[in-house]
C-alpha cells in the first residue's frame, strides 16, 4: 500500500492511499476460504459449498469489508506514526472515486481523505506568542489570619453564663415570649420560648437590651426587635413549641396567629450566655488537628491558615488569569473552516449556513481547549468523578446531606449520563485551569484582598465566578 500526502488548502491536507491487488490477494482469498467453511448455504452442506460459488454470492461484500479493513487500520496507523496533528475526522475527497469491488476485476483502489489542520498550540497567539498575563498575588494576609483564629476559638469555646446583657455578636439570649395583653386589647399568642444571637436584634431593639439583666423584661413587637432575616425563625420556633411537633417539623394543625409580627409581646429575659473563646492549648490544637495534620503550635496553626489562605487567592487569581487568557485566544486566533468540514462536524443536522463570528470564536476556544487537554495529558478517574458528584449533592442540601439519601442520591446520579458528563466537564476544567495558569508566563502584580475582589467583580460582574 502506497500513503501519500500534501496540503490543499491553507487548512486542509489530503490523504492519499492505493492497494494494488497484490496488496489485498491473498487476503481475500482467505476470507473465501473460510465463508465457505463457516456459513450454510442452501443447497449445501455447512462447508462443503464450492469457492466459485462463495464468491459469486458474497464475494463482493467479503471484498468491501477486507479493503475498508484495511484503509482504516492503514490509515489509522499512518496518522498516529507521522504524529500528524488535526481536527475532526478524516472525510473522503470530493474526488473520490466509486468503487464495485467485483473481485474478478482485480482493481486498482485508491482512497482519498481530507484532513482539516485547524490550527496547532505552537502558533496560537495568547499561548505560543502574545502570552504574557498580569497575575495578581495576595501577600499581605496577617488580617485573614487573626480572623480564622478567632473564629477557630469561637467554634471551639464555650458559653458562660452572665448576669447582665454582654452586648457582643456571640452572645445568646434566651427569652420568654408571651402577649402583651392590656386592659384594653387581648391577643392570641401563646407563650413560648428561644434563644437569639446577638446579631439577630434590631439595632433600637439591641439598644434597648443593653440596659438589662437576667430577669427584666420589655415589650415589642417581633418586627420591632428582630431583624427581617430571621423573622421566620421566631414563627417556625412558635409553631414546633405550641404544637407539640418534634424533629424541627411545623405542624400541619397549628397556626400563626393573625398580624403575629406586629402584635405587641412581652419579651422576659431568662439567660444571657457569652461565649469564651477556647485557649490556645494541648487540647485546642488536637481540636482543630485533621486526619493527616498534627497542629502543635500556634506557628503550626498559623502557618497551615496562611497556607490554606494564600491558596484561595491563588485560585481566585488563575480564575482571572484563565478568564484573560479565554478572551485573548478567542479574539487573537483565526481560523477558515472549509464548509464540507462545518457541514459535517459543527452543523451536523442543521440546515447548511455559514458560522457567526461567535460560532467561529466558540470552534476555535474548542479546539485549542482539546488540544491543552491532550498536550496536558489531562484525565479524570472513578473516584474523582464520585467526589465530584457528592459535592454537588451536597450542594443541593447547604452542605448537610440527609444521611438516610445520601447513598441511595449519589448512586442515581453515579447512573446518570448528564451528571457524569457535567462531573467530568467541572474537574477537567478545573485542572486546565491550573496547568494553564501555570504554564503562561506571568507579571506579578501585589494587591490587597479588597482589591482583588473588585478584579474579580469586574471580570465576571454576572457570578463572581470563572464561566470556561
Amino acid at each position: 500500500m502506497e500513503i501519500t500526502r500534501e496540503r490543499i488548502e491553507p487548512t486542509v491536507e489530503q490523504v492519499r492511499l492505493q492497494l494494488h491487488p497484490s496488496d489485498y490477494q491473498e487476503d481475500y482469498k482467505r476470507e473465501l476460504a473460510k465463508a465457505a467453511k463457516s456459513t450454510d448455504f442452501k443447497g449445501f452442506r455447512k462447508g462443503k459449498a464450492p469457492i466459485s460459488f462463495v464468491q459469486k454470492t458474497q464475494g463482493t461484500s467479503i471484498l468491501y469489508n477486507l479493503i475498508f479493513k484495511k484503509l482504516n487500520d492503514q490509515l489509522e496507523e499512518y496518522l498516529k506514526s507521522e504524529g500528524i496533528d488535526y481536527i475532526f475526522s478524516p472525510i473522503p475527497a470530493e474526488s473520490q472515486k466509486q468503487y464495485s469491488f467485483n473481485p474478478l476485476a482485480r482493481e486498482e483502489f485508491e482512497f482519498v481523505f481530507d484532513l482539516f489542520m485547524g490550527i496547532s498550540l505552537d502558533e496560537t497567539k495568547g499561548w505560543a506568542e502574545d502570552n504574557e498575563y498580569e497575575y495578581f498575588v495576595v501577600k499581605d494576609v496577617e488580617k485573614d489570619i487573626d480572623e480564622e483564629v478567632e473564629r477557630l476559638r469561637n467554634v471551639h469555646g464555650t458559653f458562660l453564663d452572665e448576669e447582665n446583657v454582654v452586648p457582643e455578636g456571640s452572645t445568646l439570649l434566651s427569652f420568654e415570649i408571651n402577649a402583651a395583653n392590656n386592659s384594653e386589647e387581648s391577643f392570641d399568642v401563646n407563650p413560648f420560648n428561644m434563644r437569639f444571637l446577638w446579631t439577630e436584634f434590631t439595632e433600637d431593639f439591641a439598644e434597648k437590651l443593653k440596659s438589662l439583666k437576667v430577669g427584666d423584661e420589655l415589650v415589642a413587637s417581633i418586627n420591632e426587635a428582630i431583624l427581617a432575616d430571621f423573622q421566620r425563625n421566631v414563627e417556625k420556633e412558635y409553631l414546633q413549641k405550641n404544637s407539640g411537633s418534634e424533629g424541627g417539623e411545623e405542624s400541619e394543625t397549628a397556626e400563626i396567629p393573625e398580624n403575629f409580627n406586629n402584635i405587641p409581646l412581652k419579651w422576659i429575659l431568662e439567660t444571657v450566655s457569652v461565649r469564651k473563646l477556647a485557649d490556645l492549648n494541648e487540647e485546642f490544637f488536637k481540636n482543630i488537628s485533621g486526619p493527616d495534620i498534627e497542629i502543635k503550635s500556634e506557628e503550626d496553626m498559623r502557618g497551615l491558615i496562611e497556607k490554606n489562605i494564600l491558596h484561595d487567592y491563588q485560585q481566585r487569581s488563575n480564575q482571572i488569569l484563565f478568564h484573560r487568557f479565554h478572551k485573548r485566544v478567542k479574539e487573537s486566533n483565526e481560523l477558515s473552516i472549509p464548509d464540507r468540514f462545518v457541514e459535517e462536524f459543527i452543523l451536523k443536522d442543521q440546515e447548511m449556513r455559514a458560522l457567526t463570528e461567535e460560532e467561529k470564536k466558540g470552534v476555535i476556544w474548542e479546539i485549542i481547549t482539546n488540544k491543552l487537554i491532550e498536550h496536558f495529558k489531562l484525565d479524570v478517574t472513578e473516584e474523582e468523578i464520585r467526589q465530584q458528584l457528592f459535592f454537588t449533592l451536597q450542594s443541593y442540601f447547604g452542605g448537610q446531606t440527609p444521611p438516610q439519601f445520601a447513598e441511595t442520591m449519589l448512586e442515581r446520579m453515579i447512573k446518570d449520563e448528564d451528571a457524569r458528563r457535567d462531573a467530568v466537564n467541572r474537574i477537567i476544567t478545573t485542572k486546565l485551569i491550573f496547568h494553564v495558569s501555570d504554564a503562561l508566563k506571568k507579571v506579578e502584580t501585589e494587591v490587597s484582598i479588597e482589591e482583588l475582589e473588585g478584579i474579580l467583580r469586574a471580570e465576571f460582574p454576572e457570578t463572581g465566578d470563572e464561566e470556561e
